[in-house]
């Protein structure tokens, strides 16, 4: 069950206008003024959304001839590109109304089944986010058809590839509804078409499903990720070994961006699956590839819907493999990881960067799967957890959560996470690929803080930005 908001923006807009143009000296009419703001943003919070997920089959026993006997696998892709009218998601309120599309947006689904008929399901979007709610109706979508109602929410990846310019106001989170975007409100039509697309990608996946031959490849990608946040990134322990290791590489930079360093404090790895076809030697189904990169190639004034990089390099790669590599009609489909301060390859953000980029990215990903690799058997599994991040200890690199009843703040191990996020003040200005009005003005600049911080638990100096609670939302 989701709280999500539906009343329109317009007048809240209005209001932060009346804000920005208020005369310096009322101070406290502007704070009484942001206060009416945020109880228009809660009381908007109405509608409600009701998504009943089936629970979980257990998994048949595995034997030894599953371990040995093929996997099967199937793809699709399906356009989910809303038509105009909505909002770009991922730049809040510097998103645009988009009037069209720059590229289609697409969902990408690849289906794994082994020998005992156990699913695994991997979906790639083009959207900015994939709320809980939508995995879970999606999961409900599946389970009333009789070819899909094997697959519970446990075999269910859906992974979107972030791209600011996708549609927002569908989310099952309230922040989210209130803030990722410029327009205000949950749009169910908006949820129940995208999780129909979807659900129809996965229906679709399953039956093209063909005995296959999985291999793994590894790799590098060239010119295509940088760092965009270097000061905070050196004040992680071991950040000058990190960079010193990748001295000898490279990248395009901005006038933002313009330490050489930047080029070389970020992972730039990419991990492929090629899922080759049994029945018809040299062809191939899909390939699936992980990598982290922010897809923000694109300005946060572009007023169409568009892919980015994520998009783009997928579509690329899917044509190279289909025409002068003869592979057959692969899905390609990529799936984003820890990308949060790493940023394309853009000199200028625009459409020509963003095509450099996404051709260099496309390139490397053809490259790395049509490696020898290594070929990958076995059973499938699978298991669906909700963690609490809060106060959870962190040492070496596992995080246990800490028991209900310790000490807020108490440190046992190397460190720990805080008892509740909050977003910083720099937040409103924006990074190097998505600066916002706010950062004209000093204490929205990434840097600011709080010289004498008054016992935030976990954030130290940071500089809270406005309604940090309403992060835990």
């Amino acid at each position: 069950m989701v709280r999500a908001p539906s009343r329109s923006f317009a007048a809240v807009r209005r209001l932060a206008v009346v804000l920005r143009r208020a005369p310096r000296p009322q101070h406290r009419s502007r704070a009484g003024a942001w206060l009416l703001l945020a109880a228009l943003w809660l009381a908007a919070a109405c509608a409600r959304l009701e998504v009943d997920v089936p629970a979980p089959a257990p998994p048949r026993p595995a034997t030894t001839a599953t371990a040995t006997a093929p996997l099967r696998a199937g793809a699709a892709r399906v356009d989910v590109t809303p038509p105009p009218g909505f909002t770009t998601a991922g730049h809040a309120i510097e998103g645009q109304l988009a009037v069209g599309h720059l590229t289609p947006l697409r969902v990408r689904a690849i289906y794994v089944e082994d020998a005992r008929g156990e699913p695994l399901v991997l979906v790639a979007s083009d959207a900015w986010a994939v709320s809980r709610g939508l995995r879970d109706r999606v999961a409900e979508l599946l389970a009333a058809r009789a070819s899909t109602r094997h697959i519970g929410v446990d075999r269910l990846i859906l992974g979107p590839s972030h791209t600011h310019q996708s549609a927002g106001n569908h989310a099952s989170t309230l922040l989210y509804n209130m803030a990722a975007q410029p327009s205000l409100g949950f749009d169910p039509a908006l949820f129940e078409f995208i999780a129909a697309r979807t659900a129809t990608a996965i229906t679709l996946a399953v039956a093209r499903a063909r005995p296959v031959r999985v291999v793994r490849a590894d790799g590098r990608l060239d010119d295509v990720q940088r760092n965009r946040s270097l000061t905070p990134f050196r004040a992680n322990p071991g950040a000058d070994a990190f960079i010193a290791a990748r001295a000898a590489r490279t990248c395009t930079l901005s006038r933002l961006t313009s330490d050489p360093d930047a080029c070389r404090a970020v992972r730039d790895d990419v991990v492929t699956l090629r899922f080759e076809a049994l029945d018809r030697p040299g062809e191939w189904v899909a390939v699936a590839a992980f990598l982290a990169l922010h897809p923000t190639a694109m300005p946060n004034l572009t007023p169409l819907f568009s892919g980015d990089v994520f998009g783009v390099a997928a579509a690329t790669a899917e044509a190279e493999l289909a025409g002068p590599l003869a592979k057959g009609t692969p899905v390609v489909a990529l799936f984003n990881g820890a990308e949060g301060d790493v940023s394309p390859t853009w000199a200028e953000q625009g459409h020509a960067d963003m095509l450099r980029v996404a051709g260099h990215a496309a390139a490397g990903i053809v490259a790395r799967a049509g490696e020898p690799g290594r070929e990958l058997r076995g059973a499938v599994w699978g298991r669906t957890r909700t963690l609490s991040l809060a106060r959870a200890q962190v040492h070496g690199h596992a995080a246990l959560h800490v028991e209900p009843g310790v000490r807020e703040g108490a440190r046992t191990h190397a460190a720990q996470t805080a008892a509740q996020p909050r977003a910083g003040m720099s937040t409103f200005g924006g990074a190097e690929d998505g600066i916002t009005h706010f950062a004209k003005h000093r204490r929205y600049r990434e840097g600011e803080v709080v010289r004498d911080p008054p016992g935030r638990d976990g954030h130290g100096h940071k500089q809270p930005g406005l309604m940090g609670r309403l992060v835990t939302r």
